[in-house]
């Protein structure tokens, strides 16, 4: 007990000395080097101890492998060990066990060991991550011969052997480390190990180098020809740069974290001394560091596994052929578009055409061509736009294969596109400091445009009639949130800068102006979507009068505003937002038809039609019982619903009638997702509609949309879509059960749960990095009925309850509701009476502040 506990102050003292040291220096290469002696000290000192230590230095060898074999250990790296063995008794490495690592592993160090017997073959499939762990051997303790002998037959014999084996699995081990990380090092919360461009990136860059050319530091390869000395110099950087922040998260986080959260990113910002009046500046800047090295680091691996490839495959036919003055198809195999730096520098044009010939052939333009843009790249003079130049940059941005994209990728990643379009580079790895988009301003444009080359793919003749020049809607992808980070109202402010741009291309009136108004109006569609009653046609009709007067560009509009919704992130964009979206364009078009009618007689004939499909498909399906229902259905309902949706809520209308019963509920899950639609018929009372919201969030739901549907007979039929995260319908019915339970509470026997609601949700606040204010603002215009209450707030457990409570309260009646969340923000509106009236002017602020106070924490 006495040793274990010497042994614990001593781990204890070295760790708290390291720390100090980390604050004092911000030099991780130190604390890997004090670290891996302090271990290798450890270990050997506990190994000359053990009880049988003659006999283990004959038979065993104890050797460090992966971080701690490359003398990479970071505060909470786990220590690993391969012990190999020749005739040992298993009591004998049962002993090594305990009295060599079992006191590291008590003191609370993480110690990962693999037992390997002298002739014990490897399985270059099962064994992967071990065999990638050996290349970073180094001999600790024991049989040095022993060691010697195995590892001249692991690196000489196996591993020269099955170099092209292990470089296609790790390949593949990496092209799933690509998707599963979204495809990009621009994640706003990345994984600072596993991330792409992150640590593990530069491992690989090791691996393979070591495995195929046998080198394994960054300078040997810049003397081996496969990277630059700027190349060199920006690995080592990044490397630098990405170990300062791991150390940071391991040694002042709770746990092994590796994802850099918007929470410590303000920490590690303050940390490394970024500057900035605001916090969010500091990491915005901070953050722009990360993006750009990590990106440098992703940039360099893709040439390099291209090398790599190369030298694997040895292929023997290398080709040359000169497809314009200046540009060839150059390589070993199918070649790649190649210009020369001297070509460049005599007639930089020549560059937008070697694009434009990359996507013709569907060819890459070169690394060693890229290399020469980027160093190129604050040189270059502005493009002279004249008809030839602009030709191919359109033909460049027309989508036709998807896999052609690669072409505009790839003007991006050669800093082409900030040449050509110099505005962009306002917008090159800058970050969203949001919780609802996942990747930076720039990558999710290329995101977005990316998408609409998808649309066009997957149906070109369709779209192809509604959109008359694609490249236009590309390029306002491109160009949609240019004015990102430059004050509020980003699409004027984008506007505004496209107009300066189409100015310099010299573009015609007629594209200026649609470029324009798609990048100053790109947030309009998606904004009445989530935030107003679609089935109002009159609004609509207004919306299109005042604001887009065009068909045509409204076609345009609502591509790319789908485009931009789909491209926010992995899990935002579900059945249910795709069916929002579909709903909101026909009823558009339909707004579109009433411009040259009155608007009654248009609402009046679509009802009294859509009553007619009605009665003739409940007589079909032999539901005549429902039809007398119809009366109970409200106009706006009418509007707002196919006839499958009103059919299927005319039958729990009928079921609650003669139910006798005081509310049904009824669930359906909704396209295969993990959206449910719950189902609510009851009796319609004033305050209901809070204690429903409470109801859900008491149970644990998370409400993405709520709907009210008030009958002419006064009942309601309430539909809440709800998201059931990791719950799954079948798993966890309980739920339903428990939801069934707290209705019956408040509807059958009156009893109220605000208490029970509070306290939960204050049990799961918690604080919010983002410092946005919470709002409450007042339309009396857009409806010609209701007034609309939108509240922008913190997104928390029980708002929503938070929010109707505080309604009732001040006798406002609810008759349509939208629920919005975009990561931590919030945005719940609702469409209200007073007194069966519009609220007045000067009832707002008192109103406001009510609110305001009740959903404050």
């Amino acid at each position: 007990m006495v040793e274990e506990k010497l042994l614990r102050d001593k781990i204890t003292l070295f760790n708290e000395q390291q720390k100090k040291l980390f604050l004092r220096t911000k030099n991780p290469i130190i604390l890997f080097q004090q670290r891996t002696n302090f271990f290798n000290e450890l270990v050997t000192d506990l190994y000359t101890k053990s009880i049988n230590r003659n006999m283990l230095d004959k038979k065993v060898f104890l050797s460090a492998v992966g971080g701690f074999g490359r003398k990479e250990l970071y505060p909470k790296s786990d220590v690993d060990f391969l012990i190999v063995f020749k005739n040992a008794k298993n009591s004998d490495l049962t002993n090594l066990i305990q009295e060599v690592f079992l006191p590291i592993m008590d003191c609370g160090i993480e110690v990962s060991y693999i037992f390997k017997e002298w002739n014990e073959m490897l399985d270059l499939e099962k064994e992967l991550a071990t065999i990638t762990s050996l290349l970073n051997i180094r001999f600790i303790a024991g049989n040095y011969f022993l060691y010697e002998k195995w590892c001249d037959n692991f690196f000489s014999n196996f591993l020269l052997k099955n170099r092209k084996k292990y470089v296609k699995l790790k390949l593949e081990e990496y092209d799933l480390r690509y998707k599963k990380y979204n495809q990009s090092p621009y994640i706003l919360e990345p994984n600072i190990k596993e991330g792409i461009g992150g640590l593990r990136e530069l491992h690989y860059i090791r691996w393979f180098a070591q495995v195929i050319i046998g080198i394994q530091h960054f300078e040997f390869l810049y003397n081996a020809g496969f990277v630059e000395r700027y190349e060199e110099r920006m690995l080592k950087d990044a490397f630098h740069f990405l170990s300062i922040i791991r150390s940071y998260i391991h040694f002042f986080e709770s746990g092994k974290k590796e994802i850099l959260s918007f929470e410590l990113q303000e920490k590690v910002a303050e940390f490394l001394e970024y500057t900035g009046i605001e916090a969010y500046e500091k990491v915005e800047r901070f953050m722009g560091d990360y993006y750009r090295k990590t990106h440098e680091v992703f940039m360099i691996s893709k040439k390099l596994f291209h090398h790599y490839d190369l030298l694997l495959k040895r292929p023997k036919n290398y080709i040359r052929k000169e497809i314009d003055r200046g540009i060839t198809i150059e390589g070993f195999g199918q070649g790649e578009i190649c210009v020369y730096e001297r070509d460049i520098e005599e007639n930089s044009r020549i560059l937008l055409k070697a694009f434009y010939y990359a996507k013709k052939y569907n060819k890459k333009i070169s690394f060693k061509t890229i290399n020469i843009i980027k160093k190129l790249s604050t040189k270059l003079s502005l493009y002279s736009w004249d008809d030839e130049m602009k030709k191919l940059f359109m033909d460049i941005l027309s989508p036709d294969r998807l896999d052609n994209f690669n072409t505009i990728m790839q003007m991006y990643e050669s800093d082409f596109l900030k040449i050509i379009i110099p505005e962009f580079n306002s917008i090159y790895h800058k970050m969203q400091f949001d919780a609802y988009h996942i990747y930076t301003i720039d990558v999710h444009s290329l995101m977005t445009a990316k998408m609409i080359w998808d649309f066009f793919e997957k149906d070109y003749f369709e779209i192809r009639k509604k959109i008359k020049k694609p490249w236009i809607l590309v390029f306002a992808a491109l160009l949609h949130d240019i004015g990102k980070g430059m004050g509020k109202n980003h699409a004027d402010i984008g506007s505004r800068i496209v107009e300066q741009i189409v100015l310099r291309m010299n573009l015609s009136n007629e594209d200026s102006e649609l470029l324009k108004f798609i990048v100053k109006k790109h947030l309009l569609l998606s904004w009445i979507a989530h935030h107003r009653d679609i089935s109002d046609i009159i609004f609509l009709k207004k919306v299109f009068s005042e604001e887009i007067r065009n068909l045509e560009f409204f076609q345009y509009l609502y591509f790319l505003t789908v485009a931009d919704s789909m491209s926010v992130g992995e899990g935002i964009w579900n059945s249910w937002k795709e069916n929002l979206y579909s709903t909101l364009y026909n009823n558009f078009i339909n707004a579109f038809k009433t411009i040259s009618v009155p608007i009654s007689d248009f609402i009046e004939d679509n009802i009294l039609y859509k009553i007619e499909i009605l009665k003739k498909q409940l007589m079909m399906a032999q539901k005549e019982h429902l039809i007398d229902l119809i009366n109970i259905l409200p106009k706006n309902y009418l509007l707002s619903n196919d006839i499958r949706t009103i059919i299927r809520d005319l039958e729990l209308d009928y079921k609650f009638l003669n139910s006798g019963s005081d509310f049904i509920m009824e669930i359906g899950n909704k396209r295969g997702d993990k959206l449910s639609e719950i189902i609510i018929a009851t009796k319609d009372v004033q305050g209901l509609f809070s204690q429903l919201a409470g109801a859900f969030t008491y149970v644990g739901f998370n409400i993405l949309s709520a709907t009210i549907n008030t009958r002419n007979n006064g009942n309601i039929l309430d539909i809440f879509t709800v998201d059931m995260g990791k719950h799954d319908i079948e798993i966890d019915a309980h739920l339903f059960d428990k939801l069934r339970d707290i209705l019956s509470k408040i509807i059958s026997r009156g009893e109220k749960i605000d208490e029970l609601v509070i306290a939960k949700a204050k049990k799961y606040h918690k604080r919010s990095i983002f410092k946005e204010k919470n709002e409450v603002l007042f339309d009396n215009k857009s409806s010609d009925e209701f007034t609309i209450i939108d509240v922008f707030a913190n997104d928390h457990m029980g708002l929503l309850f938070e929010i109707t409570r505080a309604l009732n309260m001040l006798s406002l009646n609810i008759y349509f509701s939208k629920i919005s969340t975009y990561g931590e923000r919030a945005v719940d509106v609702f469409y209200v009476k007073k007194n069966g009236e519009k609220i007045k002017d000067t009832d707002m602020e008192y109103i406001r502040n009510y609110i305001l106070k009740a959903i404050s924490h």
